[in-house]
């Protein structure tokens, strides 16, 4: 299996907001901000939700000269719903949230709940596809076949360990 570098999922996120015409990318798990750096110069808008301190800080560092770029210190479990209504347009969104949220399980099912409910059919790709194993609060790649189905999403399939979603 292919893993992809940050400028390889920079280009795939970067595609999709092309093929689907969103300028607007919301990601979970900032890490140090290596993604939404790469992205800044073809979306109109970021929102990126990170939750451990010292990633957070070294984020807000790196993105701080970009306007259009948001970095939200919090469980992205807790503050993707709220983030899509405020933003409410579709959206490429890149789940990458792992297991250092207090509880020390993955974000994914929360996030997934907060898509559900959101009124507005966004792009979703989902980086580590390995982890959906059902564990730590991992869907399994099953359940988001379902949910995809359930949700009026297409499931493309897994590739350089991506899950992609795509509206129908």
């Amino acid at each position: 299996m292919t893993l992809l570098e940050s400028d390889g999922k920079a280009a795939l996120i970067s595609e999709y907001g092309d093929r689907w015409d969103m300028d607007v990318m919301v990601e979970t798990g900032t890490a140090i901000g290596d993604l939404s750096l790469l992205c800044a110069p073809d979306f109109e808008r970021i929102v990126t939700i990170e939750a451990a301190d010292d990633y957070y800080r070294s984020a807000v560092n790196r993105l701080l000269r970009f306007d259009h770029v948001c970095v939200i210190h919090g469980d992205s479990a807790e503050w993707l719903g709220p983030v899509l209504a405020i933003i409410d347009t579709p959206s490429v969104v890149w789940l990458d949230a792992h297991e250092i949220a207090d509880d020390g399980h993955a974000a994914l099912r929360a996030e997934m709940v907060a898509l559900a409910h959101d009124p507005n059919q966004h792009v979703i790709l989902i980086d580590d596809a390995r982890l959906c194993s059902g564990r730590k609060g991992w869907m399994t790649l099953a359940e988001i076949e379902e949910w995809a189905a359930a949700y009026g999403y297409s499931h493309e399939g897994v590739q350089d360990d991506v899950v992609r979603l795509v509206p129908r």
